[in-house]
């Protein structure tokens, strides 16, 4: 399917606003030498992108014995990287996992939700 011409316009607009780059890594499973399988992070590849803080208020959440507070925020990455729930993106020395990343039919760019972990 050919992409309209406004869709690529409006594709060239975004990627301009990409002010920095992310490492993402995603979970796979590999067979080990005991018959079962092993899992380990694969790097995907470092892409330019921009990310911001989600406007919503932070959420408290349980976690064992301490109370942790979940910030969300948005990643924006080219149209065509492709991001999986789980997938790690690490970005100015910090690290985020995807909790989101739903896409449409005719996206302009690739946004995801992801949360801080430590």
């Amino acid at each position: 399917m050919t992409v309209p011409r406004y869709i690529a316009a409006a594709q060239r607009q975004i990627e301009k606003t990409f002010n920095t780059t992310a490492t993402v890594t995603r979970l796979v499973s590999t067979p080990d030498n005991t018959g079962g399988q092993s899992d380990t992070y694969v790097t995907l590849g470092t892409f330019p992108c921009q990310f911001y803080r989600q406007g919503t208020t932070p959420r408290e959440r349980e976690n064992a014995v301490q109370v942790q507070v979940s910030v969300l925020w948005i990643f924006v990455f080219a149209h065509g990287v492709e991001l999986m729930n789980t997938d790690i993106i690490q970005c100015n020395g910090r690290q985020f996992e995807v909790v989101s990343a739903a896409s449409g039919s005719m996206e302009v760019a690739a946004r995801v939700l992801a949360m801080e972990i430590n």
